[in-house]
């Protein structure tokens, strides 16, 4: 008879820790979840910052490809990382200052402007362009 009351206090033991456990293991499953989720939103506001600078820098690049020539000029570019634009001012004459300005819009989920600016001297010496940068500005 003693045998008999122990099963029977016993009965819902293995029920109860199987529930305990299940909750205990949704709640891990839960926070690994929540944690993902915000590293995945971390990083795809880190690729969108990158793509943004490196599209600016892209529009420099495209203004200046006219440094030589041209006193202004206006450049644009759109792909699949974003949209590019360069902006060139150059004052007349051999011996003049410039500005270079470009920014960058990313694509994708979330998008990121971004900008570049810089400003600098050109000189001709002996024929040959004499070209200094004196100010680099970055956004974000």
């Amino acid at each position: 008879m003693i045998s008999r009351r122990r099963r029977r206090s016993e009965r819902g033991y293995a029920l109860i820790s199987a529930i305990v456990l299940s909750v205990l293991y949704i709640g891990l499953i839960s926070l690994l979840l929540i944690d993902s989720t915000r590293e995945l939103n971390e990083a795809q506001r880190f690729r969108a910052r990158v793509m943004a600078q490196t599209l600016a820098e892209n529009g420099v690049e495209l203004a200046a490809e006219g440094l030589r020539t041209r006193y202004m000029a206006t450049e644009k570019e759109d792909g699949w990382m974003g949209h590019a634009e360069g902006r060139l001012e150059r004052d007349a004459g051999e011996l003049g200052t410039f500005t270079l300005e470009g920014k960058g819009t990313s694509a994708g989920v979330m998008k990121v402007d971004s900008t570049v600016k810089l400003e600098g001297t050109i000189d001709t010496v002996d024929g040959k362009f004499d070209i200094a940068i004196n100010e680099v500005e970055h956004s974000r």
